[in-house]
């Protein structure tokens, strides 16, 4: 598997538009927090949400004192779309920051990630920033027609470090009115997507990392959850509350 040099367990994913877990998930022990304008950001709070990131990346950021930053906190930012009226705007607006990595939504195969790494390099050019310094990560699959070109992530650019699968965003896209069966396993298609994003994050070289666990308070079902993951083969796993963190910390050993 291919090796970045920082941990990449936890992934803390926080709305730009929620000051307050914005200050909750920066005080977290997260590997990875990823600030989010993609979801439930629209009109003057998207302006207000690229702001804020940007504020957020260009202070000093926490570190555990290991000497050489390794451990410290990284920050990836979740952009919109990449065909939509606004990723390029959301790039123009963040990578003045230096983020450590753009996390895609709905990445539809190894086109848009080879899309991404384009616009990053002139982002990265523009801005003085080492060419090829911000990783991507895609969240994928996220529609039953990408579960037809996971295939395609391989070998799209060295820049991809990881692939994370999209249980909400995949239900919305079939119509599924539940991902878990009443004893609490997933539903016959959420698993054909979790072992989809498993498989082609390996052949691709990249860390596979399970979706977020949905329930803030059952923290049984999310060891059941985590413990599932790593047995698996999984290397992280996303996150919706700085409480499940320590969790998949524990679990998931770190590789760097």
């Amino acid at each position: 598997m291919q090796v970045f040099p920082y941990p990449m367990r936890s992934w803390l994913v926080v709305p730009a538009i929620e000051r307050d877990n914005l200050r909750a998930a920066m005080a977290s022990v997260a590997d990875i927090v990823v600030l989010d304008m993609s979801r439930n950001v629209t009109g003057s709070g998207l302006a207000t949400a690229r702001t804020d990131i940007r504020n957020i990346l260009s202070r000093p950021r926490p570190s555990d004192g290991d000497g050489n930053g390794k451990n410290r906190l990284r920050f990836f930012v979740q952009i919109n779309q990449l065909d939509g009226p606004h990723s390029q705007s959301d790039l123009d607006a963040v990578m003045p920051g230096a983020p450590d990595g753009i996390m895609l939504p709905g990445a539809r195969g190894g086109r848009d990630i080879e899309r991404l790494a384009s616009r990053l390099s002139v982002c990265e050019a523009v801005h003085g920033l080492d060419d090829g310094q911000t990783a991507i990560a895609a969240r994928a699959p996220a529609t039953a027609e990408v579960m037809f070109a996971m295939d395609t992530f391989a070998g799209a650019s060295p820049r991809l470090c990881a692939l994370a699968w999209d249980a909400p965003a995949l239900m919305a896209d079939i119509g599924a009115s539940q991902a878990r069966d009443q004893s609490g396993q997933w539903t016959a298609p959420m698993t054909s997507a979790r072992s989809a994003c498993l498989f082609a994050a390996h052949a691709a070289n990249v860390r596979p990392i399970n979706t977020s666990f949905a329930d803030r308070a059952d923290q049984p079902g999310l060891t059941l959850e985590v413990n599932a993951a790593a047995r698996d083969g999984f290397c992280g796993m996303m996150s919706v509350d700085p409480a499940q963190v320590p969790i998949i910390n524990t679990t998931f050993s770190s590789d760097v």
